[in-house]
């Protein structure tokens, strides 16, 4: 009987310690915000006339070739815009949403869409490493938001600012099985 229990003990120790150390499948993707991706998310972009607020994009290429990136801002509204831009070996591009002044020439942050909820001038931008038309794996991306206010009146310092990193998606090799289920669009 004691056998029995210490070998019941054992294995559910072992199925315990298996289940939490185990890594996510390969054709999932898993974000982080410490890691470079292929794919890059930026879930705040804040350019609020009342507060003279403007976001701050950096996205950096850390690799020795050069890459094309794919990004699309997103608001509240649904508004949709896109852009691309090439970065040369080991180059960040910085911009202001607001203004668009700095490295790149990019596209204005959309100010329509049909959602009849949310802000216009709030949203998101994502990025992906292309090749024409195709997302690529090219884990050498990474990014960083600042979000600065120069005059938010409702608040007891004026004058305020935040950073934080963007989301990234590491593309991995799927196997043949994997890809097979896998939907277009997926990061591969």
């Amino acid at each position: 009987m004691r056998k029995l229990f210490v070998s019941g003990l054992l294995l559910s120790t072992a199925l315990v310690t298996t289940t939490v150390f185990a890594q996510p499948p390969p054709s999932v993707p898993v974000a982080s915000t410490s890691q470079k991706g292929s794919v890059l998310k930026w879930p705040l972009i804040d350019i609020q006339d009342d507060d003279a607020t403007d976001t701050i994009i950096h996205i950096s290429n850390d690799n020795t070739i050069g890459v094309q990136v794919k990004c699309y801002y997103l608001n509240e509204k649904k508004g949709r815009r896109d852009f691309s831009f090439f970065l040369t070996p080991k180059q960040t591009a910085t911009w202001s949403v607001s203004n668009h002044n700095g490295t790149l020439a990019v596209a204005n942050f959309p100010d329509n869409g049909s959602f009849s909820g949310g802000r216009a001038n709030v949203g998101e931008l994502v990025c992906f490493a292309v090749n024409g038309a195709t997302q690529i794996k090219f884990n050498h991306l990474s990014g960083m938001a600042n979000i600065v206010s120069f005059s938010d009146g409702d608040a007891a310092q004026p004058h305020q600012a935040f950073t934080y990193n963007a989301y990234a998606f590491k593309a991995r090799a799927m196997s043949r099985k994997a890809h097979r289920w896998a939907r277009p669009g997926r990061y591969c």
